[in-house]
């Protein structure tokens, strides 16, 4: 009996084999996923989230976008990605890929091959902006018709916001990009560069301006230090400190109650700043480069500055002092 039941049994699972096999090819046959061109709103910046529900990841090879301009006009755009794509700060922002366009005029769907097709990882989310030149984005604004999120089985992509200027407020909340999103299925995520602040501010903020990337070579990279105070005198001196782990030492025995040292001081440096009064000021980070190696992915970098001679208090002996807060750089490729 169970010398029969045996063949009939691999049959079954045969056919179910064959059966899953036919679903997966047809499921993978879903690009472009499409949103709407009824956009009557218009920007120069439409801003995304997009995310691969494939085991095999995606790699998108081209979009389709809706713009204002007159059929047959040149023009190009860029596509990015952030770590944080709630903010509209372009140093989070990071290109990928460019594009040129000849417009196939507005409400119709405008061609924009990728020159570096831009994978997605297996359940992996990511920011997406496209900034355009040459023309603005038409976009859908938020209506009760309008849905929010658009999907296949292996891609979603969610509303999220546009911006008449690229990276200038105000964020127009609620703006649904017209687009096609054409892909194909297999990708391997790729990190990105991020750069977030943390810990407490006792008077400054550190600002990114150029963040370290993976294979990046020997650089200057610089950061921007906001809120400098007054100074007494002529001149102040800024401590700088890069540290590869973070600190967390309380400063109230120096005279800053609540403040802390937020770095590890594996590099520092001193310089004199012969700038008065409340401004900000630019100080240089040395790297000896980084190597292209994406096992150096998720490595952290960690920084804060501290200027000594100011009149915002009397720490360090009378000297007066003040401490940014602390910035963390994730390393990305």
């Amino acid at each position: 009996m169970h010398n029969r039941l045996l063949p009939i049994a691999s049959a079954t699972l045969t056919s179910l084999l064959v059966a899953v096999s036919s679903v997966s090819v047809s499921v993978s046959a879903q690009s472009p996923l499409s949103t709407t061109f009824g956009g009557s709103e218009s920007g120069q910046a439409v801003y995304f989230t997009l995310t691969c529900h494939d085991p095999a990841g995606i790699t998108i090879s081209s979009l389709d976008l809706n713009f204002d301009a007159p059929l047959g006009t040149t023009g190009n755009c860029a596509i990015a990605l952030a770590c944080d794509g709630s903010s509209l700060t372009s140093i989070n922002w990071k290109n990928r890929s460019l594009s040129q366009f000849v417009a196939a005029g507005p409400g119709q769907p405008t061609a924009c091959a990728l020159q570096n097709p831009i994978p997605i990882g297996a359940n992996e989310t990511i920011q997406v902006s496209i900034v355009v030149n040459q023309a603005q984005h038409l976009f859908s604004p938020p209506s009760p018709a309008q849905p929010t999120t658009f999907t296949t089985s292996e891609l979603t992509l969610s509303s999220s916001f546009a911006s008449a200027q690229a990276y200038v407020a105000p964020a127009l909340a609620g703006r649904m990009v017209n687009a096609n999103v054409h892909y194909q299925s297999g990708g391997t995520a790729l990190p990105h560069p991020c750069a977030t602040n943390f810990g407490p501010s006792c008077g400054m903020t550190l600002a990114p301006v150029v963040m370290p990337q993976i294979g990046m070579p020997p650089i200057t990279f610089r950061v921007r230090t906001e809120g400098v105070p007054p100074a007494p005198g002529t001149f102040m001196f800024h401590v700088g400190v890069i540290g590869f782990g973070p600190e967390n030492a309380p400063l109230d025995h120096f005279g800053l109650p609540g403040c802390r040292w937020l770095a590890r001081g594996d590099q520092h440096y001193i310089v004199p700043l012969f700038v008065p009064g409340p401004t900000f000021t630019w100080f240089p980070l040395q790297f000896s480069g980084i190597p292209n190696n994406l096992a150096l992915a998720g490595s952290e970098i960690y920084l804060q500055s501290a200027v000594i001679g100011t009149s915002a208090n009397t720490a360090f002996g009378g000297e007066g002092a003040e401490v940014s807060d602390g910035l963390k750089f994730v390393l990305g490729y």
